[in-house]
């Protein structure tokens, strides 16, 4: 019979071995997976015309410094005319984000001043119902998208198995304005890349994702994490 040193010995090794598969096998595991089952990892050639509408999504509260510059941003994206709507959710705003946005209403961008601040997921669970776009795309206020972002998300929904993808956020230093990531951020985009090819993410970026609206579930309410 083993005594108690050894087996806490094998206990402690047990242990190590899962922790260190969690940090080392399993992204060795999920990167042949990808290779080998899952999807190429470019979206397929779709046409201007059919692409999806989109409804672009801002939830906000009290983001008076930086919804002018993010609406700009939105409103420089590139996408068919007619296809894009950018609507801004300010979650009981009281710092004159609503007047920033309603500025922007003759182009076409909408705002849902709700009154009372409730959190960001109730925001976002409320405002899902007023979109009008076949795809929702969740952005935040404080978050810049390059002009083709939009598109690309958006030529996933050509293959009608795709519910929900995963936009790549790049962390910007904001006094310099340069890559600021480090190498957890790294580790964990690239896992996002190799689960989103097997079709078996389990969290994306809150800051750039979409989601076809006509599957999109409802936020319970206390939800503090929306993106999972």
């Amino acid at each position: 019979m083993p005594d108690s040193q050894t087996l806490l010995v094998a206990a402690f090794l047990a242990c190590a071995a899962v922790v260190g598969f969690a940090y080392a096998g399993y992204p060795v595991v999920v990167w042949l997976l990808s290779r080998a089952f899952g999807r190429p990892p470019v979206p397929p050639p779709v046409e201007s015309a059919d692409l999806p509408s989109v409804s672009l999504l801002v939830v906000a509260h009290n983001e008076a410094g930086d919804i002018d510059a993010r609406v700009r941003n939105a409103l420089a994206l590139r996408y068919p005319p007619g296809k894009l709507e950018v609507v801004v959710a300010s979650d009981g705003s009281t710092d004159g984000t609503n007047e920033i946005v309603a500025g922007y209403a003759d182009r076409g961008v909408r705002l849902l001043a709700f009154p009372e601040n409730r959190g960001k997921a109730a925001a976002l669970d409320a405002a899902v119902g007023h979109l009008t776009g076949d795809v929702v795309v969740l952005s935040d206020a404080n978050t810049q998208m390059d002009p083709g972002a939009v598109r690309q998300l958006a030529a996933w929904f050509a293959d009608p198995t795709v519910g929900v993808v995963c936009g790549k956020l790049v962390l910007t230093d904001p006094a310099t304005g340069c890559n600021a990531d480090g190498l957890y951020w790294r580790y964990e985009t690239f896992l996002k890349q190799c689960e989103g090819r097997l079709g078996a993410l389990l969290g994306c970026n809150g800051a750039i994702y979409a989601v076809r609206r006509s599957g999109f579930p409802r936020v319970p309410a206390g939800t503090i994490v929306d993106d999972l």
